[in-house]
């Protein structure tokens, strides 16, 4: 059986054991592990629109906000390119960490 131990940020909110006979390979349990935390995460969902970018699933992005004057990275959880007023652009739907 596969043991992986996941920690992120400061490790102080442990989760339950994931435990799976299906868990065959360390890269499968890792990505379990990952979805398990990365879920039980307070996130905050952002859309953006930007020219086009070639921007996949899954991508960490750094959007830069000037209305807070900070930079913040996410996961793009949707990704649609568009053809709008002669211009190629790209709408991102992005999830980050509270």
């Amino acid at each position: 059986m596969i043991n992986v131990v996941v920690q992120r940020g400061a490790a102080d909110k442990p989760g339950d054991d994931v435990q799976d006979i299906l868990l065959s390979e360390d890269s499968v349990a890792l990505a379990r592990g990952t979805a398990i935390i990365d879920g039980g995460t307070p996130a905050v969902v952002m859309q953006e629109e930007c020219r086009y970018k070639n921007i996949h699933n899954g991508n960490l992005v750094s959007v830069y906000s000037s209305l807070q004057g900070e930079t913040f990275t996410g996961k793009t959880t949707s990704v649609e390119h568009n053809f709008a007023n002669g211009e190629l652009l790209t709408n991102l739907r992005i999830t980050r960490p509270q």
